[in-house]
């Protein structure tokens, strides 16, 4: 019956061992860290008075949060660098014919875009790497290269 209740000592397997050693050796560094990060502190502000540690504290505090408000303020209202289109937001007018060729230009960037996809799928089969590479492409996308011979042979009906 006292057998029910003693504490049972679980069996440790080879296998973890390491991964203890390494997740023990990181927790020590991270204590010994912990533990000199404070007696640097206690030393350096024993002898503040209680006011002296507050406006420390305070004085930190202001810091950090002006920081961080500046940040914030800087992300509503600084300009995107990176982004080198700018667009307004204001709408602009076209004439019809513009606006007719401007729809025909983008179909035929539309048809020359899938006629060289087309051509680099093909050119794929050329290597053993570039056979993977289309392998593992439709098997992502089964059908792809049906339905892009669909739309290349319906494209001049369309016209």
């Amino acid at each position: 019956m006292f057998k029910l209740f003693k504490r049972q000592v679980p069996e440790s397997t080879g296998q973890s061992d390491g991964k203890d050693r390494i997740a023990g050796a990181i927790a020590t560094r991270f204590l010994r860290l912990q533990v000199g990060w404070a007696k640097w502190m206690q030393r350096h502000f024993e002898g503040f008075s209680l006011f002296g540690k507050k406006l420390w504290l305070f004085g930190l505090v202001a810091l950090m949060g002006g920081y961080s408000g500046f940040l914030i303020v800087q992300g509503f209202f600084a300009k995107d660098i990176s982004s080198k289109d700018h667009t307004s937001s204001g709408s602009i007018t076209f004439n019809q014919p513009f606006r007719e060729k401007q729809h025909l230009d983008e179909d035929t960037a539309l048809f020359h875009r899938l006629k060289n996809f087309s051509r680099y799928m093909d050119s794929l089969e050329l290597t053993t790497e570039g056979r993977i590479v289309k392998e593992k492409i439709l098997q992502a996308h089964p059908g792809l290269m049906d339905s892009l011979h669909v739309l290349i042979k319906t494209y001049p009906q369309k016209q």
